[in-house]
């Protein structure tokens, strides 16, 4: 059988690479992308996939690389034609699942991926899969359970443990989301995510020197993280360090010119700092990116504007 598209994490993991095992398939397994494309269709074209898992395996492959591209639409209709070939094929279900959840198709990935778990019990990464599925419906202690199991079932998977921390950060259970976290990050301490989000579970403690920390070691980690950037920025403002602040939300601007987030925070740190005029500018472009952004609302009616 192939490998299955990356696991899924609350911000959602890139798609990896299908690996087939021997021949026709193998040919659909490489590491690029569109050559992987282009031999799954050839061996399609030439009638390889008919019946049975082999020819399932081609569709669930070109299926993986496509969603690799984004393209998912595509994706979905090869994870689709592997499932009727080969309707017991986890991966696949568990695949399909994955780029549903891309695409916020939650009921249709919580679907597939009841499927896959209902043929494989010990599958993780569909437990996992549909803990993303459950938190983004809000089910938040169903996201808790399955992310649990997925750990118990493959316990030094990092994204798991970051998984639930995330969801336990969402239930407020900030110490159960820090300890998730450490041990996410003791098993990969490369996770920029995860060091994003325990950093926002020492600030939402009062820990600031902590959330500073790992804002920074994000952004060593991935500096093109407009979202550590505007997060370390906030840290910042809210310890008084304003011209810190602004300088990270300049960079997280520069990054993401349509971080509508990072214009409200720097029109915050602007108002903070006695600047009106630039204040009620970045409050204005917060507003024109994401109408009813609330800190730019309330900025400006603390200005006695208008939104």
């Amino acid at each position: 059988m192939r490998a299955a598209i990356a696991s899924l994490c609350l911000v959602l993991a890139a798609a990896g690479v299908a690996r087939a095992e021997g021949p026709p398939t193998a040919a659909c397994a490489g590491r690029d992308m569109d050559t992987a494309i282009a031999a799954c269709s050839r061996l399609i074209g030439a009638g390889h996939a008919v019946t049975g898992p082999l020819a399932a395996d081609i569709y669930d492959d070109r299926g993986v690389a496509c969603a690799a591209k984004d393209r998912l639409d595509e994706a979905i209709a090869d994870f689709s034609q592997a499932i009727i070939l080969d309707p017991i094929d986890s991966t696949a279900l568990r695949n399909r699942g994955d780029a549903y959840a891309r695409q916020q198709r939650w009921a249709e990935a919580m679907a597939d991926y009841d499927r896959a778990l209902a043929l494989r019990p010990d599958y993780a990464q569909a437990a996992n899969g549909r803990a993303i599925a459950e938190a983004s419906l809000k089910r938040l202690n169903d996201a808790v359970a399955d992310l649990s199991r997925a750990i118990a079932l493959s316990p030094k998977d990092p994204l798991a443990w970051s998984n639930r921390g995330q969801a336990y950060e969402q239930l407020h259970r900030h110490d159960l989301a820090v300890a998730d976290f450490n041990q996410a990050l003791a098993l990969d301490p490369n996770l920029a995510n995860t060091l994003i989000a325990r950093g926002l579970g020492y600030k939402h403690a009062r820990k600031m020197d902590l959330a500073i920390a790992d804002f920074t070691q994000a952004i060593a980690v991935d500096r093109q993280s407009a979202v550590a950037y505007n997060d370390r920025g906030s840290t910042y403002d809210f310890v008084g360090r304003f011209d810190l602040a602004v300088a990270d939300f300049d960079r997280a601007i520069a990054l993401q010119p349509d971080y509508a987030k990072a214009y409200a925070n720097r029109g915050n740190t602007r108002m903070n700092k006695g600047e009106k005029e630039k204040a009620i500018a970045d409050f204005r472009k917060a507003l024109a990116l994401q109408p009813g952004e609330r800190l730019a609302v309330a900025g400006l009616k603390a200005f006695g504007l208008q939104p």
